[in-house]
């Protein structure tokens, strides 16, 4: 099962904020493997527009 989530805030019209959250769940992992893997992401966002 996979779970992604990302939300982006316009800070101003060329300018904003993202953030971003995954978790992969695999029911049946190799030995020694975890079932969840989760990431969590942010970043700036620059939009170059005319």
């Amino acid at each position: 099962m996979n779970f992604d989530m990302t939300v982006v805030t316009a800070l101003r019209k060329w300018f904003g904020w993202q953030f971003t959250a995954s978790d992969r769940y695999l029911s049946n992992p190799d030995v020694g493997r975890k079932k969840n893997d989760v990431l969590f992401a942010t970043g700036l966002r620059l939009t170059f527009a005319k």
